[in-house]
C-alpha cells in the first residue's frame, strides 16, 4: 500500500520516511537510509523518518543516539500543539462520545 501512495505522490515526507521504517526493519540498511533522507529532504521534522533514523542507529550499535531521536520525537509539537509523547500518555483515558442508543455492554 505504502508503494501505491508513493507512485500517486513522491513528495509526501511521511510515505517516505514509512518506506524507510519498513526497510530499516528488513534489514535493508541502504534503501531505508536513501528514504530517510528523501523524507528528511522533503520536511526535515518528519516523525517517520525520525523513526527510522532510529531504527539505523540502534541496528548500528548506536542505542543512546536512537533513544535521544525517538525522544526529541516525542516531544515534537504536531497539528494543535500536542506532542507525541502526550497523545501516547492520553491513549485509553479519554472515553469515545456516546451516540444515541450505544451502550457500554457488549453485545451478543
Amino acid at each position: 500500500m505504502l508503494e501505491q501512495a508513493e507512485a500517486l505522490d513522491s513528495s509526501f515526507a511521511e510515505t517516505q520516511g514509512s518506506l524507510a521504517v519498513v526497510s530499516a526493519l528488513q534489514g535493508d540498511s541502504a534503501d531505508a537510509r536513501h528514504r530517510m533522507q528523501a523524507a528528511l529532504k522533503l520536511d526535515p521534522e518528519s516523525l517517520s523518518a525520525r523513526l527510522a533514523q532510529a531504527l539505523l542507529l540502534e541496528g548500528s550499535g548506536r542505542p543512546e543516539a536512537a533513544r535521544a531521536i525517538v525522544e526529541r520525537a516525542m516531544a515534537q509539537p504536531m497539528l494543535g500543539g500536542v506532542t507525541l509523547g502526550g497523545a501516547v500518555k492520553g491513549v485509553g483515558q479519554r472515553r469515545a462520545p456516546r451516540t444515541p442508543g450505544s451502550s457500554d455492554q457488549a453485545s451478543s
